[in-house]
């Protein structure tokens, strides 16, 4: 068929076949041949076939919009000769409205050094996974002390986000008074469901404080386990927690962001054959950066098991870091499909009953502002949820002077 003919030319290894849709762009160039804002978003509504941005939300992405592969490729190329910006195709799918006008007003600023726009366009497009490291750490410990401190009063126990690690904390950690423990993800833990693994972390955390009340922390994935464990604490007596700190996330938003995954991008994501493929995608990013999303997707599909595609996946991740660990990969590769599967099933049997205190960022995507300031968490909560908002994004929120707002929050609500 043209269709088997047509995937057998593209899998050629030299360029047989080119397939270009040009932008119908008018007049709407200024003399000095730079591109102002109006014109870069209707040469892109062009290409998406969207008359009026007005009409639409400043934080939906492109990918939100309808953008296909080809368009994806249309408007990279587009950005990359007007803009004079080398984006990748993830980085295309995920800008917003609201961020294409700044990418365009960085264009007529007269501060548009090549230096700066790339900054602007790394923070647009920060990823929220960050990735497990390559190599085992050296510390392969599922509790590992954070900061120096050595006094005898509670210490607090930090939750790992999806990526397993709790590096992320440091910051934070040498910040505070108090002992810090990360609690990270190891292989020795269980992910049979959410509710097993919390139990495994609280094990552990008894381990170091036999009694309670603990002082308990998550950031972003490990907000829903922080939350899990709340919950078994409370089972067993109500003086069980002293604290709960949420830092940019909550279980509502793990949650949500996983269904919306599933649905928003194609209906075949009910077919585990699928989904799978495209998850793996994902997290290959944080370790490949220029990876064509249609390619391996279909190489991935075709792989009838998913223990082959994690194998696959592993091997691509070495071809590109040589000293890395292929058990190691192969291992940090199913644990994040586990985390994701575990989280995707997780439903909390009871609210807690205490108050939360949530950190958020500023800069947020549209599922988080969907859920409101409190990330959704009240509604899992009895008590009162107080929110602190620190202008930062995800990622930046636990570092710099980031760190030291957040230390200094958290030591204002220790007893």
């Amino acid at each position: 068929s043209c269709l088997k003919l047509w995937k057998h030319l593209l899998f050629n290894k030299h360029p047989v076949v080119s397939t270009f849709i040009q932008a119908n762009r008018g007049n709407n160039f200024s003399s000095d041949n730079q591109i102002s804002s109006f014109d870069l978003l209707n040469s892109i509504g062009n290409i998406l076939g969207v008359k009026d941005f007005t009409t639409i939300n400043e934080n939906s992405s492109l990918s939100d919009l309808g953008l296909d592969s080809l368009m994806g490729v249309e408007i990279r190329l587009l950005i990359e000769r007007d803009c004079k910006l080398s984006m990748s195709i993830d980085e295309v799918r995920q800008l917003t409205i609201d961020k294409l006008k700044e990418i365009s007003s960085s264009m007529t600023s007269n501060d548009h050094s090549a230096n700066n726009i790339e900054s602007r366009l790394q923070t647009i497009t920060a990823m929220q996974f960050d990735g497990f490291p390559i190599k085992a750490p050296l510390q392969y410990d599922t509790l590992i002390s954070l900061n120096t401190v050595t006094s005898k009063v509670r210490p607090m126990y930090m939750f790992h986000p999806i990526e397993g690690s709790v590096q992320r904390f440091t910051d934070i950690a040498s910040k505070l008074a108090i002992p810090v423990y990360g609690i990270q993800l190891s292989p020795e833990a269980p992910m049979d469901n959410t509710e097993i693994l919390a139990r495994f972390y609280l094990d552990k955390i008894r381990e170091k404080q036999e009694k309670g009340p603990y002082r308990l922390c998550g950031y972003s994935y490990g907000c829903m386990i922080a939350y899990e464990l709340a919950i078994q604490l409370q089972r067993e007596s109500n003086d069980n927690v002293e604290v709960l700190f949420m830092i940019e996330g909550s279980y509502c938003s793990t949650s949500d962001r996983l269904k919306i995954y599933r649905e928003r991008y194609r209906k075949e994501l009910t077919d585990d054959n699928v989904y799978y493929s495209e998850m793996l995608f994902y997290f290959i990013q944080a370790y490949i950066s220029n990876i064509y999303h249609d390619t391996l997707v279909d190489e991935l599909i075709s792989l009838t098991s998913l223990e082959q595609k994690i194998i696959h996946i592993a091997s691509l991740i070495m071809k590109e870091h040589p000293n890395s660990e292929r058990k190691f990969l192969t291992w940090v590769t199913n644990s994040f499909i586990n985390l994701n599967k575990i989280a995707y099933d997780y439903v909390p049997s009871s609210k807690f009953d205490g108050d939360i205190y949530m950190i958020t960022a500023s800069d947020r995507d549209e599922i988080a502002m969907a859920l409101g300031n409190d990330y959704g968490q009240q509604v899992q909560c009895d008590g009162k949820v107080y929110n602190k908002m620190i202008e930062s994004n995800h990622v930046s929120i636990l570092h710099d002077e980031n760190s030291v707002n957040i230390a200094s929050y958290i030591t204002s609500k220790l007893g």
